[in-house]
C-alpha cells in the first residue's frame, strides 16, 4: 500500500505510514510484513501493541492455507472474536482459513525506530463547543465523548470498526473550527530501563565466533554473524535444543533459565505424570544415574560448555549463546548404544526441534542399528513429521569420516555434520572433512585460540586445570574448542532460524543455510560451480544473519 502523509497535526508535520499489515501466521514467530517494510528490530513492540484491545480491520485473499490450534490462539488474541462478523473464516474445530490482512496504520520514525498503532479514536480539541453537533452528523463518526476531566471543549471520537481513522484525522487537521486532533495513540512504553543487548555480556568481546573484530588477530567477519542475525531475532522460548553428553551443571548462573521445563511433569512426587517413561524429569534425564538429577561438579564440564555455546542466557553478565531466547533440555548418557538409542527418543519425546550432538565413537566402531534407528525415526517424525535437525561433530582429525567400511556416525544421511572453521576463515586443520559434511563451524585451532563459553561453576571445570592461560572468572572457560564447540554454535544458529519460522521442515532449513554459507578460503575449498559444494569445506562456513535473510525474504512472498 502506499504511504500516506497528515501534515499539521496541531503546529506539528507527522508522518503516517498505513500499512496492510500481513502477519506471518507460525504458531511460535508471529512477523509483521509491508509493502513498506519495517524493520523486524522493531517489529515485537509493535506485537505487544496489538496486545491491546483494537477493532481490526480483517480481509482474505483466499490461499487455501490452514491454521493450526496454536495459530489460532495467537489470532484470538489479536482479535479473533471479531473476525467472524469481519466476514473471516473460522470453523468450529478452530482452524482459521485464509491468510489474514490486519489493515490498522502504523506510525514508524525511520530515524530513531519509535513505533506506535494508530488506533480507532481521535482526540480533539474544538474552539466553539457547538461546533459537536456538526461532528455528531459525519458519517465516518460512531462515537463521541467529552474528556471533562482532562480539560473544557476535549473530545474523543471514535469511528467505526471496519473504517480507516486516517482520513477523519487528515479532515479534522485542516478544520479551522479545531484547535488541534491527533490520533489516541497505543506506545509501547519506554520505562528507561537499560536495555540488555548481547554485547553488554563481560565475555561477549572475547566471543571471536559471534563476532570477529580481530580481537584474537584473526581474521575480521571470521565469524558466524550472529551479532547481525540478533537483530532479526534472538531465539524463542518455543524452539527447544536437546543437548546429548556426558553432564551439565545445570544451575550454573548463565544457564539455570535456559532450560526448559517439562509442563507436564510435577516436581518432587516421585511420579511419572505426563507417561513418557520417566519420573520427575523437570527440565532433563541423566541416563548414566537413571534419574533426573544431574552431577555438577565432575564429568559435566563438557555438557556445560555446549550449553553455554547455544543458549547461555543475555543477562548482563557472564557470556551469551548464538541463541539466548531458546530452551535447553540436558541428557546425559554413559554411551552404550541402548542408552544413546534412548537418549534420542527421549528427546523425541520433549519435542526437541533440534539436537546437538559433541561426541562420536572411536573410529573403527561400527554404527549400531539401535542407534542408527533411532536416529532416523527421531529425524524424520519428530516435529509433528516436519523433522528434528540434529547436529553431530565430526572428527578432531583431519581425515574423510565418510567412506570405509565403518565410517563415522556423523556420515548418516539424516544427520548434519559439522566440521571446524577457524578464526582465520580457514578449515581448522585438525578436523575432519568428506563428501557427508554439511558445514564449517567457528572453534579453536591448533594456535589455541579458543571459544568462550559457560563452565563447571567453582574449581571442577577447565578453568582450574588450565590455570592461568584461561579466565580470572572460574565459571568460564576461553579454552573449549574443537567440533565439541563447532557443533553447538551450529546447533544456536538452526535455533534462530526456526525461531524465525517453526514452519521449515529439516530439509528447508538446511538448505536456507546452504544458500546462505560463506564459501571460504575458495582457492583451497574449491567449491563446485554446480552445487556449493567442497569435499573439504562442505557448503562453506555457517552465516546465520544471511541465512535469516534468505528465509525473511521468502516469508514475504506472496
Amino acid at each position: 500500500m502506499q504511504s500516506k502523509k497528515v501534515k499539521k497535526l496541531g503546529s506539528r508535520s507527522v508522518f503516517f505510514w498505513a500499512f496492510h499489515l500481513v502477519l506471518g501466521m507460525s504458531a511460535n514467530s508471529p512477523r509483521i510484513f509491508a509493502a513498506e517494510q519495517i524493520p523486524l528490530i522493531y517489529q515485537d513492540k509493535i506485537i505487544e501493541s496489538y496486545e491491546v484491545d483494537l477493532s481490526l480491520v480483517v480481509t482474505t485473499n483466499h490461499s487455501g492455507k490452514n491454521y493450526t490450534d496454536p495459530q489460532v490462539k495467537l489470532l484470538k488474541k489479536l482479535g479473533l472474536e471479531r473476525l467472524t462478523s469481519l466476514g473471516f473464516n473460522v470453523s468450529k474445530g478452530g482452524d482459521v482459513q485464509d491468510d489474514m490482512i490486519v489493515g490498522s496504520p502504523i506510525w514508524f520514525d525511520r530515524s530513531s525506530g519509535a513505533v506506535a498503532v494508530l488506533t480507532k479514536e481521535v482526540v480533539i480539541k474544538t474552539k466553539p463547543t457547538q461546533y459537536i453537533n456538526i461532528l455528531k452528523q459525519n458519517k465516518l463518526i460512531a462515537e463521541i465523548s467529552r474528556l471533562e476531566d482532562i480539560g473544557p471543549d476535549l473530545y474523543l471520537i471514535k469511528v467505526g470498526s471496519t473504517i480507516d481513522v486516517s482520513p477523519l484525522i487528515k479532515e479534522m487537521s485542516i478544520n479551522p473550527e479545531i484547535e488541534y486532533a491527533h490520533p489516541n495513540f497505543i506506545v509501547p512504553k519506554d520505562f528507561r530501563q537499560a536495555a540488555l543487548l548481547p554485547e553488554n555480556e563481560e565475555f561477549f568481546p572475547e566471543q571471536w565466533h559471534l563476532e570477529n573484530i580481530g580481537q584474537t588477530k584473526g581474521a575480521i567477519g571470521a565469524d558466524i554473524k550472529a551479532k547481525e542475525a540478533w537483530l532479526i531475532t534472538e531465539g524463542s522460548p518455543n524452539i527447544v535444543v536437546a543437548i546429548i553428553d556426558s553432564g551439565f551443571d545445570v544451575k550454573h548462573v548463565d544457564l539455570k533459565d535456559a532450560w526448559q521445563t517439562n509442563a507436564g511433569e510435577i516436581p518432587g512426587n516421585r511420579k511419572d505424570d505426563d507417561g513418557n517413561g520417566y519420573i520427575d524429569d523437570i527440565i532433563g534425564w541423566n541416563f548414566s544415574a537413571n534419574s533426573a538429577s544431574f552431577n555438577t561438579t565432575y564429568d559435566a564440564d563438557h555438557g556445560t560448555a555446549v550449553a553455554g555455546l547455544i543458549a547461555a542466557q543475555k543477562n548482563g553478565f557472564g557470556t551469551i549463546g548464538v541463541c539466548p531466547g531458546c530452551k535447553l533440555i540436558p541428557i546425559a548418557t554413559n554411551f552404550t548404544p541402548v542408552y544413546d538409542a534412548r537418549a534420542f527418543l527421549y528427546a523425541l519425546k520433549r519435542g526437541a526441534d533440534i539436537i546437538s550432538n559433541s561426541w562420536g565413537y572411536d573410529i573403527g566402531t561400527p554404527q549400531t542399528k539401535v542407534v542408527t534407528d533411532a536416529i532416523n525415526e527421531v529425524a524424520t517424525k519428530g516435529r509433528g513429521g516436519k523433522g528434528t535437525v540434529i547436529l553431530f561433530a565430526m572428527n578432531n582429525l583431519n581425515r574423510d569420516d565418510c567412506i570405509g567400511s565403518k565410517p563415522d556416525i556423523s556420515s548418516i544421511a539424516e544427520v548434519v555434520a559439522i566440521s571446524g572453521s577457524n578464526h582465520m576463515d580457514k578449515k581448522v586443520s585438525g578436523s575432519a572433512w568428506g563428501s557427508c559434511m554439511e558445514f564449517l563451524s567457528t572453534t579453536r585451532d591448533y594456535d589455541r585460540v579458543g571459544i568462550v563459553s559457560t563452565d563447571v561453576t567453582g574449581k571442577y571445570g577447565y578453568n582450574t586445570y588450565l590455570g592461568s592461560s584461561d579466565l580470572p572468572n572460574l565459571d568460564y572457560t576461553k579454552n573449549f574448542g574443537g567440533t565439541s564447540a563447532a557443533t553447538p554454535i551450529a546447533a544456536g544458529a538452526f535455533g534462530l532460524a526456526l525461531s524465525l519460522n517453526p514452519d521449515l521442515t529439516r530439509e528447508e532449513v538446511i538448505a536456507y543455510f546452504k544458500i546462505g554459507a560463506d564459501k571460504i578460503n575458495e582457492k583451497e575449498a574449491k567449491y563446485n560451480n554446480a552445487t556449493g559444494f567442497s569435499t573439504k569445506y562442505g557448503y562453506g562456513r555457517i552465516n546465520t544473519y544471511a541465512t535469516l535473510i534468505a528465509i525473511s525474504n521468502d516469508m514475504m512472498s506472496p
